[in-house]
């Protein structure tokens, strides 16, 4: 859930930071959107692989800090390319992530993965809307910067979750 957190603000308020903080156009915020998209999908190809030999929990909890760290980044670094790149590259730990998260998810009482799998995506969408909920309210006090302290904190947050919480049965 607070990953979710975490990536809902950066999709929600990412593409709308670089066209007020830096002046991009429409067309170079969706030329960055649209490599956002491409790092996501190459991501979440390329992490079975990765979760294959690291393990889910490894690669959710260093996914997750990598997503926190560099959503800080996006929002708080005052040149446009460097941010544009951290906020591309983010999408990369963010759908590793996912996919390493959900994998987890349903391997932590086996014998009830799907009701796992309800309750997971059930969190997921709770952390997305509470998190859109209060990036907005961050984001109108105090401003882009603010917010990505406050999502990226979360991201952070949920790496000690995934690390104290669950159980990697794949890595026994």
């Amino acid at each position: 859930m607070f990953v979710q957190v975490n990536l809902s603000n950066v999709l929600t308020y990412g593409v709308s930071s670089f066209r007020e903080r830096f002046q991009a156009s429409s067309g170079l915020a969706s030329l960055i959107f649209s490599g956002m998209a491409l790092t996501a999908f190459t991501g979440s190809i390329v992490s079975g692989n990765v979760v294959g030999r690291f393990g889910r929990k490894r690669v959710v909890a260093a996914a997750s800090l990598l997503l926190g760290v560099l959503t800080i980044i996006t929002f708080n670094l005052r040149l446009f390319w460097p941010s544009a790149l951290a906020s591309i590259i983010l999408f990369l730990f963010a759908s590793s992530s996912f996919v390493a998260g959900n994998s987890l998810s349903l391997e932590q009482v086996p014998e009830f993965s799907g009701t796992l799998m309800s309750a997971n995506v059930a969190a997921r969408s709770l952390g997305a809307t509470l998190g859109t909920m209060m990036g907005g309210l961050v984001l109108l006090q105090y401003g882009y910067w603010a917010l990505g302290l406050t999502a990226g904190t979360f991201g952070i947050l949920s790496v000690l979750i995934y690390q104290f919480f669950t159980v990697d049965p794949s890595a026994s």
